[in-house]
């Protein structure tokens, strides 16, 4: 086999595998179980949204978070706390959930949303006391 030949058939071969490691690593490498982690930081509904209002919680997102709030919007998997928490979860909400109640949510705290004015968190799990 010719010098530019090697050349190619290698690059190639060099390629495909490089491309099958990142296929790999990012469609089926581990993921974080945010229910088994330690919140990071605690906070009332209030004080998480005032703290991204601010702009000072760049610290804050991809982190596990615990808030506590009011319930004021319940649908399968969305929960929404004092009209400015969005938290989407990990199961369908627990019926005996109501409005105007009073929970406490650990999940992954996603960001800001500039246009609803509401802080996004994934993952949530209630936490019972």
């Amino acid at each position: 086999m010719s010098r530019k030949k090697y050349i190619i058939v290698t690059a190639t071969s060099m390629l495909i595998g490089l491309l099958g490691w990142g296929y790999l690593y990012i469609f089926h490498g581990t993921h974080r179980n945010i229910a088994k982690e330690v919140a990071t930081a605690e906070f009332q509904a209030p004080e998480l949204l005032f703290i991204f209002q601010q702009g000072t919680a760049e610290s804050y997102v991809d982190q596990v978070v615990l808030v506590t709030g009011n319930v004021s919007s319940i649908d399968k998997k969305t929960v929404v706390l004092n009209g400015m928490i969005q938290i989407d979860l990990l199961q369908e909400t627990d019926i005996s959930i109501q409005n105007k109640q009073s929970i406490k949510v650990k999940g992954r705290c996603v960001g800001y949303d500039d246009l609803l004015e509401v802080v996004k968190i994934d993952q949530g799990t209630q936490i019972i006391e």
